[in-house]
């Protein structure tokens, strides 16, 4: 699949050139999908129909999709979410702060690149066109496999295996005590979901035969 981020700042015609980029793509006869994380989408403007979460068949050989951000983070956080958001409120904190407190910033967005690695892994797709400009601290997250890969395999494994084990003899007590009862195996299993979906999508974002980066931008005089 090859995969063309569109980046730049607001209003410098980034959708436009997207859905440009995906008309001419479909007229060469490639499967192309148009997908737009920005939460500002204007991509069905752009194609003057109404899109959603779902890819929709545009023209011949073109779809769009305006992704929604919230929904890609619950599929793939949700049981950290509810679990640290119980956490926090047991330890005081209001409802809503609490729910905030439980989305690291830029998870938002670098669960809609992982949108795109699905798409990549599911291969219906020629070409794969993102309507973003994902921002510095979504991408720094896409550092975190090179940071944490070592603790993720030697501490967090064992440490997950070790939770396991002891959680049927230790919650009983636990909760009374603390207010909120130890992390499921679902949630103790989404953090190292999280780091390898991380570690896949840096490679092909990393991959420059598959993957180029475009910067729109409006000529302007100095």
């Amino acid at each position: 699949m090859r995969v063309i981020l569109m980046t730049g700042k607001g209003g410098v015609g980034k959708t436009s050139v997207a859905a440009a980029t995906g008309l001419r793509s479909a007229e060469l006869g490639h499967k192309t999908l148009v997908l737009s994380t920005d939460p500002a989408h204007s991509l069905a403007d752009s194609f003057d129909m109404e899109l959603g979460h779902d890819p929709r068949l545009v023209r011949p050989n073109l779809w769009g999709a305006e992704l929604d951000a919230l929904m890609e983070l619950e599929g793939n956080w949700g049981a950290v979410k509810r679990y640290i958001t119980d956490v926090l409120q047991a330890r005081g904190l209001e409802g809503i702060e609490a729910e905030e407190l439980a989305i690291l910033p830029g998870m938002d967005e670098i669960f809609s690149l992982v949108r795109m690695k699905r798409h990549y892994d599911e291969g219906e797709f020629d070409v794969l066109i993102i309507d973003s400009a994902p921002t510095g601290t979504a991408l720094r997250l896409l550092s975190l496999p090179e940071v944490a890969g070592w603790y993720m395999r030697r501490l967090y494994k064992p440490f997950q295996a070790v939770s396991a084990a002891l959680r049927p003899l230790v919650e009983p007590f636990f909760r009374p005590v603390a207010g909120f009862s130890l992390p499921t195996n679902e949630v103790m299993d989404a953090p190292y979901e999280f780091y390898e979906q991380l570690e896949a999508l840096e490679k092909v974002l990393g991959d420059a035969s598959q993957t180029s980066v475009r910067l729109v931008t409006n000529p302007e005089k100095w």
